[in-house]
């Protein structure tokens, strides 16, 4: 939880993947592709979300429950649940946000 979201970094992989595929990893042009994109992606993230980091992130979603008057009674463990639902909802905006970075990818490689 210290370091960079796991979903970011599983973004991150997605992109490498889809811009070097098999065989094309020692391609200095694809290469450069792959490390243009996952800065942009991280650029984007970081706007979206105001931090890369897992610990920040966890820790403005729980002063967020800790704040919201719906949820600011909950046993910790429903706390914690809670954390997690605003997590998966943080993963699926990040893969909507990669896969319309990675549709330009592909559509320009049809041209």
């Amino acid at each position: 939880m210290n370091d960079v979201c796991g979903s970011l970094l599983g973004a991150s992989m997605m992109v490498g993947l889809t811009c070097c595929k098999t065989g094309e990893a020692d391609n200095p042009e694809k290469k450069e592709l792959a490390t243009q994109t996952v800065g942009r992606l991280y650029k984007w993230f970081e706007k979206e979300f105001g931090t890369v980091k897992c610990r920040d992130i966890t820790a403005r979603f729980r002063k967020e429950i800790n704040e919201d008057i719906n949820t600011r009674d909950l046993a910790e463990p429903e706390k914690v649940a809670e954390v997690f639902k605003k997590c998966d909802d943080l993963a699926g905006r990040t893969s909507a946000g990669t896969v319309e970075m990675l549709w330009d990818i592909l559509e320009a490689e049809k041209e």
